[in-house]
């Protein structure tokens, strides 16, 4: 009896020495494998910076000269490269870093990336797909729903009391959206005070609900389009003004802002771009 207890002893001392050794060699083949991975990217990732860090600068500065295609197996590079300037500048500088970035699809890479990325995180594995899946496949959903209940209802396919119903439903759930993002702002930021605006919000939220919700449905799906085809988007002619802002108050007028003060590129040693700063 106590040679058999001791035979199962050795038997599981063996077992945990083997599932000891079995770890230790997974985990030295990972650390080897890092380092292959470490030893091949570096390369790379000194390549990409030479060739993107002076027309990244260029542009930055104002210069129009073309940009190459970014290969899929250099956009983690190129993101790296193009996250760390971003410290270093400011105002139209940094519009257009990103005009550069939209140009060659890097956000687009970016965002590809992060979905199910092991290390995204709620963002990459919850946040992410759901936005994709809602506002992705929201519009086409919504729009054939439309389109088929009233095609069927026209034809008489289904009564009138079911596409009555279908529209409350649709409608009420939009109502259900707007009164959301109604209690978010008061939970929030508070920033219409007044009963009047209160009540303008509540109108707002009924009327978007009766055709404007239907026609942002319709223009999300036409630019889903747009983007699946590779087209460009164009946002049109955009006037900006400040009404909004208060009035500006009496008394000596400001000194003017210095020639370059809101569009500039610092100088960032850290990396590897050191060099007087930029003004314009």
């Amino acid at each position: 009896m106590g040679s058999g207890a001791d035979s199962d002893l050795v038997g599981a001392v063996w077992w945990a020495g083997a599932l000891a050794f079995g770890l230790t060699s997974a985990l030295a083949l990972q650390v080897l494998l890092m380092r292959w991975r470490i030893a091949r990217r570096e390369p790379r990732r000194e390549r990409v910076f030479t060739l993107w860090r002076p027309l990244l600068f260029e542009h930055v500065v104002g210069g129009v000269s073309a940009l190459p295609a970014l290969p899929a197996r250099d956009e983690e590079d190129f993101l790296l490269l193009w996250n760390q300037l971003q410290d270093g500048v400011r105002g139209g500088a940094r519009a257009r870093l990103n005009a550069v970035a939209e140009s060659v699809g890097a956000r687009t890479a970016a965002n590809r990336g992060l979905l199910f990325h092991p290390r995204g995180g709620a963002p990459g594995w919850l946040a992410f797909p759901v936005l994709l899946a809602f506002e992705a496949l929201g519009p086409l959903v919504e729009v054939i729903g439309y389109l088929v209940m009233t095609a069927s209802f026209a034809l008489g396919m289904v009564s009138w009391q079911a596409f009555l119903a279908f529209m409350v439903c649709a409608v009420g759930l939009g109502l259900v959206l707007s009164a959301c993002a109604l209690l978010l702002e008061e939970l929030s930021f508070h920033l219409y005070r007044r009963p009047r605006h209160l009540a303008a919000l509540l109108a707002a939220m009924l009327f978007e609900n009766l055709g404007y919700r239907q026609l942002t449905a319709w223009w999300r799906l036409r630019a889903i389009g747009t983007w699946l085809r590779g087209r460009p988007g164009q946002w049109g002619e955009m006037t900006r003004i400040a009404s909004w802002q208060a009035p500006p108050s009496k008394g000596p007028p400001l000194a003017p802002p210095r020639v370059g003060q809101a569009d500039s590129v610092d100088p960032a040693p850290a990396y590897d771009v050191a060099g007087p700063a930029y003004e314009e």
